[in-house]
């Protein structure tokens, strides 16, 4: 089931992520969208799920690099106002890539092709360990949001399901694919936002799988569930 604002006992706890521009200029072209993505996704936690300001966490641009996303993972870890099993969302979007076999996400200070990109860049091995590490702390009731290129590369091999024991995944494309932009906005993050506003109340009784159905267009939207 999808977040219920209404259930008792229960704090939704938000760390979103959007990267438009990025410091290696001569390497990583700029994005259009991710910050209009990443206030969508804030709007709708705060207006729509009625989600206090002081339990998310918003990186933008020159704050979202490296250190800082991955600090707050672990802020998220250590964080004694977040209880066992209380739901946890994580959404990115910018610039991913493969590299090497691995892939990536891009920090705003990511550099491509020096041998620093395994130290700034965000390789897939990093990003489920640092979620397992939380899943341990915290419980599994953690849901990540990629809009990003190769973004189903961090659910595993498969293009529509995989085993992830620490959380659930929404991917904007699989590994091998593209995450189109739009009119200066992810196509998957405005998709999903315009739908969840439209459930309204019914939204409490959805699941993942339900969302991907319900969503205009699947071709680039992937799910990887437990």
């Amino acid at each position: 089931m999808l977040y219920v604002p209404s259930l008792p006992g229960r704090v939704l706890f938000a760390l979103i992520i959007g990267i438009n521009r990025y410091s290696d200029h001569s390497n990583i072209t700029d994005v259009k969208g991710s910050i209009a993505d990443a206030d969508d996704i804030q709007a709708f936690l705060t207006r729509d799920l009625h989600v206090s300001q002081d339990c998310i966490v918003i990186l933008r641009d020159e704050n979202a690099t490296h250190a800082n996303i991955v600090q707050e993972i672990l802020n998220f870890a250590a964080n004694d106002r977040i209880a066992f099993n209380d739901p946890i969302l994580i959404y990115y979007a910018g610039h991913g890539r493969e590299i090497q076999g691995r892939v990536v996400l891009f920090p705003h200070d990511a550099t491509c092709g020096s041998q620093e990109d395994d130290k700034r860049s965000i390789l897939d091995i990093e990003f489920n360990d640092l979620l397992k590490r939380l899943a341990n702390e915290k419980g599994n009731n953690i849901t990540v949001i990629l809009d990003a290129c190769h973004a189903g590369g961090f659910g595993g091999k498969g293009y529509a399901y995989a085993s992830l024991d620490s959380h659930v995944l929404l991917a904007a494309c699989s590994r091998d694919e593209l995450a189109p932009e739009v009119k200066a906005r992810g196509v998957f993050t405005n998709d999903l936002t315009t739908l969840l506003r439209q459930l309204g109340p019914r939204i409490s009784t959805v699941t993942y799988r339900d969302i991907i159905k319900l969503l205009p267009d699947t071709r680039y939207v992937h799910l990887f569930v437990r």
